[in-house]
């Protein structure tokens, strides 16, 4: 996500992209620390949320973090809550979103393995 927010030139970029280069580079410092609060990781969270409506970037990033967080066994609100989809479209079903979120975890796992912390 790093690498996405950062393909932009500076002088063009929006406040919410730079916002979520901003919020990609605190999610990889978190992803490889050894200690990560759940102070830290509610933050993340909310920032995420607040931004999940700025473009397909924020939208993904905000479901992996959730993701990353709830696998790395921090307290997370339900999904249904956190991503707040609702708004713009009729609620799919509950088995959409399990199905959904169980895809991007494997390729979030997938990514993960290429680029082992070091």
């Amino acid at each position: 996500m790093v690498a996405y927010y950062a393909n932009c030139d500076i002088q063009f970029a929006k406040d919410w992209w730079i916002r979520g280069l901003e919020t990609a580079q605190e999610w990889l410092r978190l992803t490889t620390s050894a200690s990560v609060s759940q102070h830290e990781v509610s933050s993340l969270l909310a920032t995420a949320k607040a931004n999940q409506h700025n473009g397909s970037g924020w939208s993904l990033m905000a479901l992996l973090m959730y993701s990353w967080a709830k696998q790395s066994g921090h307290e997370v609100p339900p999904l249904e809550d956190y991503l707040d989809w609702g708004r713009r479209a009729p609620f799919p079903r509950q088995s959409w979103w399990k199905s959904t979120l169980i895809r991007l975890q494997r390729r979030f796992k997938r990514l993960r393995s290429l680029w082992p912390a070091a």
